[in-house]
């Protein structure tokens, strides 16, 4: 057997394997371990840091309890909302009867007077004669004048004449002529208060449109009130018609067999 030549260390031309510079896992732990810093950071203020954020986040979470102190403070509003909004619709109601009894005590104070507009006048004739003449001559009913006088300045000839007459009978006496004045410049009122003026108008509005509707319906405007087919509506700037204190639209609407909550509408954004 022929032995094969031992190589001599000094003439391999293999190098020996240098040890590599890149630590392991393992040193690289000892090392952070051994400086215990992280950039300029140290693990123990790292965790202290994240720590704080977690537990700032967390407090402001509700707890269950909160949540049900909460359901129950909006259980509680509610139930208060609701309180006030009832004693607000009673006190609304409460105002409007009040509202009512003012009118118609003022209604009641003047129902002996009434408004002449178109009389022709100087300053130096008597407004009571004037209005006793017209009632005379033209209307052809006598009547007896307690007084008469123009409103506003006395120089406006053209002002309307407020007369006060002996009883109700004579107020009924002059309506029952008062078409006879249809062609002239001439025109009648009852002296009612500026609030029920204002309403007067509305419901006559409101009987135009009903006699448009239907023509035979029978619908009178009485000082504030609208008699129709004999239900008596009135108005309110609140709320609008009303029928024994509630909401009259519906009412109305069955009578002439039309929708006119458009048209009430309409007049409640024009006041």
């Amino acid at each position: 057997m022929v032995k094969s030549p031992e190589r001599s260390v000094e003439g391999s031309s293999k190098r020996p394997r240098a040890e590599s510079s890149t630590p392991s896992p393992n040193s690289r732990k000892k090392i952070m371990n051994e400086s215990g810093a992280v950039g300029q950071m140290s693990i123990g203020d790292l965790r202290a840091l994240i720590e704080g954020v977690f537990e700032s986040k967390v407090a402001n979470l509700a707890t269950k309890a909160d949540v049900e102190s909460i359901r129950e403070e909006m259980v509680c509003m509610g139930q208060e909302n609701a309180q006030l909004r009832s004693e607000l619709a009673a006190v609304t109601k409460e105002c409007e009867a009040m509202r009512k009894e003012v009118e118609d005590c003022q209604i009641k104070l003047r129902k002996k007077n009434l408004l002449f507009f178109g009389i022709k006048r100087s300053p130096s004739e008597s407004c009571a004669g004037l209005v006793k003449q017209l009632c005379n001559e033209v209307l052809q009913t006598e009547v007896s004048v307690v007084q008469a006088y123009p409103l506003g300045k006395q120089s406006n000839a053209a002002a309307p004449v407020l007369a006060e007459f002996a009883s109700t009978a004579d107020i009924g006496n002059i309506f029952g002529n008062v078409k006879k004045l249809k062609d002239s410049t001439t025109s009648i009122q009852p002296d009612l208060p500026i609030s029920v003026r204002q309403t007067r108008g509305i419901l006559l509005r409101i009987r135009k449109e009903l006699k448009k509707e239907k023509p035979g319906i029978n619908a009178q405007v009485r000082d504030a009130t609208l008699s129709v087919e004999g239900k008596a509506f009135r108005w309110s700037n609140d709320v609008g018609l009303l029928l024994n204190g509630k909401d009259g639209t519906g009412a109305l609407s069955t009578l002439v067999r039309k929708d006119l909550s458009p048209f009430l509408k309409g007049l409640m954004q024009s006041e």
